[in-house]
């Protein structure tokens, strides 16, 4: 009869272990599990225990870790867990900070977050692909258009402005809020005014509402809303989390505005020169690129370096950069007409605040407008 020797326990050469898994799903277990009190063979009660030997599939093993509130960073670097995984798990993790290839991360709006250099408080960089921001504007776009059955005058929106925010995968609402939206329409024309709510106030009718008496319009105003919706937004800190509440806060005062009542979406988002060349530019698009002589413009400022849309954080504050272009007309002093022109503008964020202090200043103007 052969003895088996029994079976010991050894400590893995490299700790935290880097597992591989022979089904191929993630590399770092360690790395999946490493937030406070938790650590290998260790594991918290606070934590949910994700058995090695339960997981067969990627599949089940992401739908394991989504359960598993505690996680703040997750390692899946060369493994075969997809874009759609990611995105998956950033909808039910929000605060989980994922490290992956950037071409997975860029997918769903990341590119590498980077120091400005090596010293330990230098400030992180990212920069965002023009590519990239059309698409979450876009999709944005889309969930905000009014139905054709939306009646004339005030009413509620049938639409939820919420839903805006599955664009965004780095935002959520603040607990205990909600949002509510009221829109205007007139012969084509449409506006939408979003309202950030304690969840259990009311949604009163249009007419039941104070005014605000600063638009034209005089948009209803609800008792309980906050002044500023993004005051009820937060996301999980990171560069893209800020650049992202850039873009939804354009978004939500776009909320179901049609023909006259568009403004942010003739502004064109770009990270080269303006006048190169677009060949994936959709063909419906309201936004477009300057047409007239770049000889003919008229620079308010020296013609930046680089258009590339950025975000740079330090310890106390992100700041937002980036470049759009509009050939919409507008109202200008002395009864004059603004023509197309380009905007920089400047958002500064404090950390974990998604209220932004803004700048944005005209540096070009062109010879060329449109009006409707």
């Amino acid at each position: 009869m052969v003895k088996q020797r029994p079976r010991t326990h050894r400590r893995p050469a490299v700790w935290p272990p880097r597992l591989s898994w022979e089904n191929r799903n993630l590399n770092a277990v360690q790395a999946c599990l490493r937030s406070p009190g938790i650590h290998w063979g260790s594991i918290s009660s606070s934590a949910i225990r994700i058995p090695i030997r339960a997981i067969r599939q990627p599949f089940s093993g992401l739908v394991r870790l989504s359960a598993c509130q505690q996680l703040r960073t997750l390692d899946v670097s060369q493994t075969r867990v997809t874009q759609a995984g990611i995105a998956t798990l950033r909808k039910n993790l929000p605060k989980l900070n994922i490290v992956a290839e950037p071409e997975k991360l860029a997918s769903i709006g990341d590119t590498a977050a980077l120091r400005a250099s090596d010293k330990p408080d230098a400030p992180v960089v990212q920069r965002f692909a023009e590519s990239q921001i059309r698409r979450w504007r876009r999709n944005a776009n889309q969930l905000s258009r009014l139905p054709n059955t939306t009646p004339e005058g005030w009413s509620k929106s049938p639409i939820d402005p919420a839903d805006l925010l599955t664009v965004f995968p780095r935002l959520r609402l603040r607990e205990g809020y909600l949002l509510r939206a009221y829109v205007f329409k007139q012969d084509g024309n449409s506006n939408g005014f979003v309202w950030a709510l304690p969840h259990d106030s009311a949604f009163p009718e249009p007419d039941e509402c104070p005014r605000l008496e600063s638009h034209f319009l005089k948009p209803p105003k609800p008792f309980d809303a906050l002044d500023d919706t993004m005051e009820a937004i937060v996301g999980d800190d990171t560069v893209a989390s800020y650049f992202q509440a850039s873009l939804l806060r354009r978004e939500l005062k776009e909320f179901g505005t049609g023909w006259h009542g568009i403004r942010w979406g003739m502004n064109m988002i770009f990270d080269d020169d303006p006048w190169k060349p677009r060949a994936d530019l959709p063909e419906d698009s309201l936004a477009r690129f300057p047409t007239s002589d770049p000889a003919d413009w008229k620079w308010l400022e020296a013609k930046p370096d680089s258009w590339v849309p950025e975000g740079r954080m330090d310890v106390k504050q992100t700041t937002i950069t980036f470049y759009s272009y509009t050939p919409l007309a507008a109202d200008a002093p002395g009864d004059e007409i603004e023509k197309e022109r380009i905007y920089r503008h400047t958002e500064t964020y404090r950390r974990g605040k998604y209220r932004p202090l803004i700048i944005e200043k005209k540096i070009a103007e062109g010879p060329d407008a449109i009006a409707f």
